[in-house]
């Protein structure tokens, strides 16, 4: 969800990358869709149809993984010099829409604890647990994160920093190098599965990576084609085949389809952020709401519809007041 290719100079690289968005509103969309869907029964069509709308975090995995390192490359990044500049472009992208969504949040859950017929318990927010949220401490503090997807910003915030730190190790790395340290990395969730931290989803940022130096033209075309391949094969072994599967068609996307976008998708694309951070607190109210009115299959799908519908109206709205500004704000720095 960067945004400093809009405004970089070109180095010899294809700028065309507007593929990338209606990649990332396809992930958001199944994000979205399975949140939407995910508390009904086992047998609801709904449920059915959201399944495996979770690989949409998979695909941003594989975004990030090629983005990020394009981004600084595209920019002129001198390494390490620039760390500080660089994680003050993150925080300044990140954290005015993170925090405004922690406070809507707040807010909601101080609202519908005052509607009539309100049968949940009363959160618990405190301090140390507001606090951890602050630096993406959360999940490896132990505490509860106010927002179910919240998780995924942890993750992506570690991996920004190995790349503000090791990006010229990344780039320069010979072919040999790279598939050495690409198999070690996809490897990892045999050691530590489903953690909090970074080193458990590698894997599907080395894709990512792997696209970025095909891009610049560091590996040629069927070295890339073989080094999916094989960190695909074996993250089929630490992960999953599911995982395995949208990690390589992710990056083959991204490489190679450049001509495949939608128009509604590509919108979709734009406000993603937005929407992967309001779709749980706004949506996922109005699937609970309407569930109290009614049931049955016809009705659940309704439901979640109109919880999608909410989600993206308020999407765009947060884009617009709270996440542009900080594109703005964070594309006024530039590398030394």
């Amino acid at each position: 969800m960067s945004t400093e290719l809009a405004s970089s100079v070109s180095y010899g690289v294809s700028s065309r990358l507007g593929h990338l968005d209606s990649l990332r509103g396809l992930a958001c969309l199944a994000v979205t869709w399975f949140h939407m869907t995910n508390t009904y029964t086992d047998l609801s069509w709904a449920r059915g149809s959201g399944y495996w709308g979770w690989l949409g975090v998979e695909v941003f995995f594989v975004i990030s993984g090629f983005i990020i390192p394009y981004a600084l490359y595209r920019g002129n990044y001198a390494g390490v010099q620039d760390f500080g500049l660089f994680l003050k472009k993150r925080l300044l992208r990140l954290e005015p829409p993170y925090i405004a969504s922690m406070l809507i949040i707040i807010l909601l859950s101080w609202v519908v604890m005052r509607v009539p017929g309100f049968h949940g318990s009363q959160p618990d927010y405190n301090a140390w647990r507001l606090f951890s949220h602050l630096g993406y401490l959360t999940g490896i503090a132990g505490q509860e994160w106010l927002n179910v997807v919240y998780w995924t910003l942890g993750i992506e915030f570690q991996f920004y920093l190995l790349v503000g730190l090791f990006f010229t190790l990344m780039m320069w790395a010979s072919s040999l190098q790279f598939l050495i340290g690409a198999v070690i990395m996809a490897a990892l969730p045999y050691i530590v599965p489903n953690s909090s931290w970074v080193v458990s989803y590698l894997g599907l940022f080395v894709a990512g990576l792997a696209c970025f130096r095909y891009r610049i033209g560091q590996d040629g075309r069927n070295q890339h084609i073989f080094f999916l391949l094989i960190i695909s094969i074996v993250l089929a072994g630490s992960m999953s085949r599911s995982v395995a599967l949208t990690v390589f068609f992710s990056a083959a996307a991204i490489s190679f389809c450049e001509k495949l976008s939608s128009v509604g998708l590509d919108y979709l694309g734009k406000i993603s952020f937005s929407l992967y951070l309001l779709h749980v607190p706004i949506g996922g109210k109005v699937v609970n709401l309407l569930s109290r009115f009614g049931s049955g299959q016809l009705w659940e799908l309704m439901a979640s519809l109109l919880g999608l519908v909410a989600s993206v109206l308020a999407a765009i709205i947060f884009f617009h007041f709270v996440e542009r500004p900080a594109m703005k704000w964070s594309s006024r720095i530039r590398y030394s």
